[in-house]
């Protein structure tokens, strides 16, 4: 009898564990493919979802990242500028910011330690009265200055991989 129920038992625990799996893998619920854009010129690398495309502008300066479904207002844009003090690049940045947008709202402005050499987030709101948020991280070396830079509709930013990209920016010369 002990074989039995035991026998049976975990027959019915595999079938619940099968029946689970196959409603997640009916449901889309599935990691979604990295994939890596590298920039060679600027030294770079950055890992983003496979439902998203890269554009590159300002002969290679400048990268967009953006989910590939129109209706998103998500990006992640990254600058690679001549070495410049790195507070005074994030200063220059939000002073940017502040005459594309009129008025912005900082939430932080600090010196980091470790992946990040400073770090700045912010809202505005545009003339539609839409509410945006931003964050962006800065990287000193002594060739180059680079800002990673997420925005989204304030409503929509957590809805975003945002953290997970960020954190895959690696410098090619990890010397620097």
């Amino acid at each position: 009898m002990k074989i039995i129920k035991g026998t049976r038992t975990a027959t019915l625990l595999l079938l619940a564990v099968l029946a689970l799996s196959l409603i997640a893998a009916c449901s889309g619920i599935s990691k979604p493919k990295l994939l890596k854009y590298t920039n060679n010129e600027y030294g770079y690398s950055i890992s983003y979802p496979e439902d998203w495309q890269v554009e590159v502008a300002d002969k290679g300066k400048t990268c967009l990242l953006t989910p590939t479904a129109g209706f998103t207002t998500g990006s992640i844009r990254i600058d690679a500028i001549p070495s410049v003090p790195i507070e005074r690049a994030a200063q220059s940045w939000e002073m940017a910011m502040g005459s594309q947008w009129g008025e912005i709202t900082r939430y932080e402005n600090k010196k980091m330690q470790g992946q990040w050499d400073w770090y700045l987030s912010y809202g505005w709101v545009t003339e539609e009265g839409l509410e945006f948020q931003g964050e962006a991280y800065f990287k000193y070396t002594p060739s180059y200055a680079y800002k990673v830079d997420t925005a989204a509709r304030a409503k929509e930013y957590d809805q975003y991989s945002f953290n997970k990209i960020i954190a895959s920016f690696k410098l090619l010369d990890e010397s620097n």
